[in-house]
């Protein structure tokens, strides 16, 4: 997994994902959703997020919904691009554009 991470002028570290393994987070260090991907059909997107809410965004359960096929939809939560969509029928299309934003951000 490639970790993608980035310090800012005021001297705080964003990371895209999770920061890489033993990188201790100094405490009170809250983790906020930039965006989200998520199936566009309305019954998927359901399971999706009930799969996500009981299990989490790792193991075997994420990595197989990550593996669904699409049309998927991206969403971004923060920033100056706050509210901008993309639809796609590739996950990895997403990840893409999700990464450029956050990248340009």
């Amino acid at each position: 997994m490639k970790y993608r991470g980035k310090i800012k002028a005021d001297g705080t570290i964003e990371f895209l994902g999770y920061p890489p393994p033993g990188m201790e987070l100094p405490a009170g260090i809250v983790r906020r959703r930039f965006s989200e991907i998520i199936p566009v059909n309305p019954v998927k997107r359901a399971v999706f997020r009930g799969l996500r809410w009981m299990f989490g965004e790792e193991g075997r359960v994420s990595d197989w919904t990550r593996a669904w096929s699409g049309p998927w939809e991206g969403r971004i939560l923060l920033g100056p691009a706050r509210g901008r969509r993309i639809r796609g029928l590739y996950r990895w299309e997403l990840l893409r554009w999700e990464q450029h934003i956050w990248r340009n951000n």
